[in-house]
């Protein structure tokens, strides 16, 4: 990964507007996200982990 940044999970634009107004779209979109994942208990599961592994 060196020299090469990660693709983020949501793209989420952002436009100079939002920095102005101090409206932080990133952590909106964020928070819309896991609300709706919560809307969903399959999706908000939390997944189980491999055997022999403990969290």
């Amino acid at each position: 990964m060196e020299h090469h940044g990660t693709q983020p999970d949501l793209l989420v634009e952002q436009r100079p507007d939002d920095e102005v107004t101090d409206r932080d779209v990133q952590m909106q979109r964020a928070v819309d996200e896991i609300m709706e994942r919560l809307g969903d208990p399959e999706q908000a599961r939390r997944p189980t982990p491999p055997q022999g592994v403990s969290l």
